[in-house]
């Protein structure tokens, strides 16, 4: 036990920095958006531009000031304010244009997003404001022979996170960047805009990605003969002209009759087309294309689009089921509902039966195969990995090679390989959102 006052006091001030050192500090668990924080997302649909903006209290008072009672929240009754000030604010703005001509601007749906008690204390600095989000939904229309956009970006507000103590001039103080996420077709890209560079030319890819999907192979055909409907339809023809020719004479029809089933039946297996040349390394590579082909459809982001991709690789009522079961393994709960993007498909067996030689070719594929799905935000991502197993069933048609059937045998989640930490591990994720 300590006796001595000096001894005390020593072991305060040897205490004080080793505290300080052990302890996090601001520094560890400041948030990298405990500030202005926006979020840009553009879409090409038939109609035109749907935009989706997300934007918290911070950068919509430094954008447009701080009309409200209480500033570090929002009441219900100053929402609607707040809402047609941005709307405004974007008008103004002219987001979008194409050349020198402004495009209509409406609002979709507007929507306020309310702070997590359980993340304020990562935000030191601006708390409930920084963690009260405004979802903008709008829609830009435009005449789709629109081959190129631009889009200018206005507000860049100063970002705390970067700046020196003190740093407040507008001039020199470094400022937030504002990431533009652009979706057209299958595509995607960010576009990143600052103060130095707020604009960003959009050229729009044609076609909506129409070779997005991979080729298939081209389906067997016999090389010579005739099919079996067609021999018997050329034994039915002679029956009945020999019918009508010798109808008069049963003797001679007799014979005639005798001479055409002779010649028929002797001669059918010359006659007839013989089996397909093809094997199972053939159906596998056939069934490949397919499966990879089911992903490469949520690639697109409208549904419409999703279908029609879908359509090129999947046969009738199949198709609804399908859809169904890929969108909802690739929806995120624990993220909002956020949809995955797909990042890769992994074919692990695959084992081919049933497989025809004759027309219309038919074969089954039992195979498992695993998928990485991410969900970007900014700094960050979320990942899910999923192991199915199923038998499909496969046929050609004339639009080509189709699944035509489909029964989902086994599906679970896999746990991700561990991974150093990105950050401060006491903070927890941000949570995603998708259109």
């Amino acid at each position: 036990m300590l006796r001595c006052p000096l001894a005390i006091l020593c072991l305060f001030v040897l205490w004080t920095p080793m505290a300080n050192a052990w302890a996090p500090g601001e520094r560890d668990v400041r948030h990298p958006m405990d500030g202005p924080d926006v979020e840009l997302r553009l879409q090409r649909t038939q109609a035109g531009i749907r935009v989706a903006l997300r934007a918290n209290l911070v950068f919509l008072d430094e954008t447009l000031g701080s009309l409200r009672e209480i500033q570090h929240e929002i009441a219900p009754e100053e929402q609607d304010d707040l809402e047609q000030r941005t709307l405004e604010w974007l008008r103004e703005s002219n987001l979008l244009r194409v050349g020198d001509r402004s495009l209509d601007l409406r609002m979709l749906d507007a929507k306020w997003v309310p702070a997590d008690p359980e993340r304020i204390p990562y935000f030191p600095r601006e708390g409930e404001r920084a963690l009260t989000y405004l979802d903008l939904r709008l829609e830009y229309a435009f005449d789709s022979d629109v081959d190129r956009l631009t889009i200018r970006w206005s507000a860049f507000p100063i970002n705390p996170v970067l700046a020196a103590p003190g740093e407040i001039d507008g001039e020199t103080a470094p400022t937030i960047e504002v990431k533009a996420v652009l979706m057209a077709g299958p595509e995607e890209r960010i576009a990143t805009l600052t103060r130095q560079e707020p604009s960003y030319v959009w050229r729009l890819p044609q076609g909506q990605g129409a070779d997005h999907l991979l080729p298939l192979p081209a389906i067997p055909m016999a090389s010579q003969g005739i099919s079996q409907t067609q021999w018997m339809l050329m034994a039915l023809g002679a029956v009945l002209s020999s019918c009508l020719l010798l109808r008069h004479s049963p003797a001679r029809l007799a014979l005639a009759l005798a001479a055409v089933a002779s010649l028929f039946f002797l001669g059918r297996d010359a006659l007839l087309a013989p089996p397909v040349d093809w094997n199972t390394e053939g159906a596998e590579n056939a069934f490949r294309g397919l499966h990879a082909n089911l992903y490469r459809a949520f690639d697109f982001h409208e549904p419409e689009a999703v279908y029609d991709a879908l359509d090129q690789s999947v046969h009738g009522d199949l198709l609804e089921r399908l859809y169904r079961e890929i969108h909802t393994s690739l929806i995120m709960e624990e993220e909002e509902g956020a949809l995955c993007r797909v990042e890769t498909v992994e074919i692990g067996t695959l084992e081919v039966s049933d497989l025809t030689s004759a027309e219309p070719l038919r074969f089954d594929a039992l195979c498992t195969w695993r998928v990485l799905g991410v969900v970007h935000h900014w700094g960050h991502s979320h990942e899910r990995l999923l192991k199915w197993r199923a038998r499909f069933h496969v046929e050609a048609m004339q639009d080509g090679w189709r699944l035509t059937g489909a029964e989902i045998l086994s599906k679970e989640r896999l746990p991700l390989k561990p991974e150093e930490p990105k950050g401060s591990a006491a903070i927890p994720p941000t949570k995603g959102r998708t259109f």
